[in-house]
């Protein structure tokens, strides 16, 4: 594998890594403001439970999984 490849590789996953940092820092504000309306924070804890079901679906398509196999292995954890 050239090393071009490999440290293009490395970049991407630490710049992934500081982007995810953000932004569950500022999901985690916005979560502390949601204390004064009920509905927004029901919507909030639906986005919660999609972005984990995103995150299982392309999990299991990078283990080889087929996209109906991942698809059916989420909806069976979350329900829907």
């Amino acid at each position: 594998m050239p090393k071009k490849q490999l440290t293009e590789g490395i970049i991407k996953k630490v710049i992934m890594g500081m982007f995810d940092s953000i932004v569950k820092g500022k999901q985690a504000k916005a979560k502390k403001q949601l204390d004064n309306d009920p509905k927004l924070k029901k919507l909030y804890a639906n986005l919660d439970k999609s972005i984990d079901g995103i995150q299982d679906h392309l999990k299991q398509m990078k283990k080889g999984r087929s996209a109906k196999q991942a698809y059916d292995a989420v909806m069976k954890k979350y329900g829907g």
